[in-house]
């Protein structure tokens, strides 16, 4: 993908998917690739609140938004 066309600046992209996971990707282009990391967040954040709301919840939830932030900046190069 050409990451010069929308608002397709890697890093920012990598930010706001960091925050939000899943969006990153949508800007870079990659619609359904941001439309699973968004359905795979809310799964992942239901399940945390009813199985593991406890510190291990915490760091699950924080890996899979670093490695959403991770994938947004590496699909923007691709």
């Amino acid at each position: 993908m050409d990451c010069d066309k929308m608002v397709r600046n890697k890093r920012l992209n990598a930010v706001i998917s960091f925050i939000l996971p899943g969006l990153g990707q949508i800007l870079n282009g990659d619609e359904k690739r941001g439309i699973k990391f968004l359905i795979g967040m809310v799964v992942l954040h239901i399940v945390i609140y009813y199985a593991l709301n406890n510190v291990v919840g915490s760091m699950i939830s924080t890996l899979y938004h670093a490695y959403s932030a991770y994938d947004a900046y590496k699909t923007c190069e691709m």
